[in-house]
């Protein structure tokens, strides 16, 4: 069994600022300078951008979806800064096969890659596939441009009947109607799935270990640290430390979403990037030191860092998140 964190709050702001304003509306391009042709044969009123299913050749779609392979690629890119300790979105990337699988996979920078798939609906899947096949053959976007420097950028790709790839167009599509309508298909699949990154049910994800070295009477029994343990079912157990008993447990706290999400990241990105790997405080030599270590659930746990902080940022930053919690 596994516990999730939503990653869907770091990901719907990135969307925010690619999403469309458009509705789901779009003019049908009935008219191919070659190729199949799969709306019936009728004429469409000017101010009709709805297709609705009836007008759709249901015999020619089932056609489409014999054949093996890719049919459509969108790439949805994050233009803007990638922060290294945050689990930022990079990117989206949505593939829809021939055959009506619609294969999502959303890639942030410390929590990777999850992907998901659904089968989309055969008036979604024309839309998709007349945007695609009208942009390949009339070189529809061909000039089309934006002069946008930030945001998320989008590059669609549609794949023929031999697996060739056909680059439709790639850039910013803040303004154009038809790539925004279809921006918005394929994110209200994005929407219906679970992106979720998978934790262990139970078990410690962190423990972190504060050790004085100020005078201490050794030959009795005097406190001389502290011991944070993070657990994944998002409680914090605080220990003191002593110089003869055990550890003596002092109040278990809870830990709301936000912090519990800054704790996982800075695990994750310690274990990514190994920022502390040559860091150390050599001529400090009393105080307390820290000593922080990583429990995925399935690999050996991961020393983050052991030794003072007092004068690195993001390890002082990051203790002062575990005493606040148990405050």
């Amino acid at each position: 069994m596994k516990r999730s964190l939503s990653i869907l709050l770091v990901i719907a702001i990135m969307f925010g600022i690619a999403s469309c304003a458009a509705e789901k509306t779009m003019e049908s391009s009935v008219k191919r300078s070659k190729g199949k042709n799969i709306t019936e044969s009728k004429e469409t009123e000017a101010d009709e951008t709805d297709i609705d299913e009836t007008d759709i050749n249901e015999t020619d779609i089932e056609e489409l979806k014999e054949i093996d392979g890719i049919m459509f690629k969108g790439n949805n890119s994050n233009c803007w800064m990638i922060v290294d300790n945050m689990d930022t979105w990079i990117n989206t990337e949505y593939v829809l096969y021939y055959d009506g699988t619609l294969e999502i996979t959303v890639n942030c920078n410390l929590t990777g890659e999850i992907t998901q798939s659904t089968k989309v609906s055969d008036i979604d899947y024309f839309y998709i596939y007349d945007f695609a096949y009208d942009g390949y053959v009339n070189e529809t976007y061909k000039d089309y441009y934006e002069l946008v420097d930030d945001g998320a950028m989008w590059a669609f790709y549609f794949y023929d009947s031999d697996s060739s790839s056909h680059q439709i167009y790639s850039g910013y599509a803040y303004s154009n109607e038809a790539m925004c309508f279809i921006e918005n298909i394929l994110e209200s699949y994005w929407n219906e799935l679970d992106f979720s990154y998978p934790l262990p049910d139970e078990g410690i994800m962190l423990e972190a270990v504060v050790s004085f070295w100020e005078p201490i009477d050794w030959s009795t029994d005097n406190v001389c640290g502290e011991k944070y343990v993070v657990n994944y079912d998002k409680t914090i157990d605080y220990y003191y430390l002593y110089t003869i008993s055990e550890p003596e447990l002092i109040k278990t706290v809870e830990v709301d979403d936000y912090d519990f999400r800054q704790i996982l990241e800075f695990c994750l990105w310690s274990k990514k990037d190994n920022p502390f790997k040559d860091y150390s405080e050599d001529n400090v030599c009393d105080g307390e030191t820290w000593a922080f270590t990583y429990y995925d659930g399935e690999s050996e746990p991961f020393l983050i860092y052991d030794g003072y902080i007092y004068s690195n940022w993001d390890l002082t930053s990051f203790s002062e998140i575990l005493a606040q919690i148990v405050e």
